[in-house]
């Protein structure tokens, strides 16, 4: 169930989606993307060197996102 102060911003996110939604439709910009990048073939910006680091920022970022939704979701500590 919504309490009142939900319903308020709920129809402030739903406008701003409506508006963002429309705007892109009445301004129609032109995307200009190849069919094809260079990452396709593997010559592009890859990173080099061992999975080492790369493995333990991974962990960390995964740990304090859960962590921050566990907290975030509000949970009584009971």
């Amino acid at each position: 169930m919504l309490a009142p102060r939900d319903y308020l911003s709920t129809f402030v996110k739903l406008g701003v989606t409506f508006m963002l939604a429309a705007a892109i439709i009445v301004i129609s910009p032109e995307v200009k993307m190849p069919p094809l990048t260079r990452f396709i073939d593997g010559t592009g910006p890859i990173f080099s060197g061992d999975l080492f680091p790369f493995l333990f920022i991974t962990l960390a970022c995964g740990a304090i996102s859960g962590f921050h939704s566990l907290v975030a979701s509000g949970t009584p500590p009971k």
